[in-house]
Formats: structure tokens, sequence, C-alpha cells
């Protein structure tokens, strides 16, 4: 994964058992999963070659956002998923990756 879990709770303010034994690790991991293949498709990178040193802070940015609307859920977390669909620049996660998404290819 790109966000190393630890990062991600952080950045959530969420306080995880730092032994692993923590509930709630399988859903964030899960999160941080599913919005990372959803922002690496959003930019047509399948072959990035980025890992967690070297992923560009935005696209991290992007993750986090992403992963944070999926683990909360609801509304927010529809919102952002579409966004992404649609290419929205409105959306948070689209405006901070449009530049660097490749373009369609007619």
């Amino acid at each position: 994964m790109l966000i190393p879990v630890e990062v991600f709770a952080a950045r959530i303010r969420l306080d995880l058992d730092p032994t692993g034994q923590d509930d709630r690790l399988p859903d964030v991991e899960l999160a941080l999963k599913q919005a990372e293949d959803a922002v690496i498709d959003y930019l047509k990178k399948p072959d990035h070659g980025w890992n967690e040193s070297t992923v560009p802070a935005r696209v991290g940015a992007a993750i986090m956002l992403v992963a944070q609307a999926l683990y909360d859920g609801g509304d927010k977390g529809s919102d952002m998923i579409s966004g992404l669909g649609t290419g929205d620049p409105r959306n948070p996660a689209v405006a901070l990756v449009y530049r660097l998404r490749d373009p369609a290819i007619a």
C-alpha cells in the first residue's frame, strides 16, 4: 500500500492499538486499498512505480481523502467516489490529482 495504516490513522485521529489487535484494523486496511485502487484507476497509472516513500504528496492526500470517505461512509463517501467517476474538478480528490491524470486516448 502507498499509504501506511499508521499515517492514515494519525491523519483521521484514529487511535489504533499499536499491537495490531484492533478490531477496526481490517476496515482501515480495506478502505486504504480501495481508495488507492480508485485514485490510481482515475489517474490511469496502473504501473506507476511509486512506493510509500515516492508517492507524490497530492496523490497520497487524495488516497487519504477517499479512504476517509469510504471509512466514514454515508453521503460524503458516495459524493467522493462519484466525483472520481465523473472527473468533477469540484471534488477535492479530483482537484488534487487532476493535473497528473493521463489524458484519454481518442
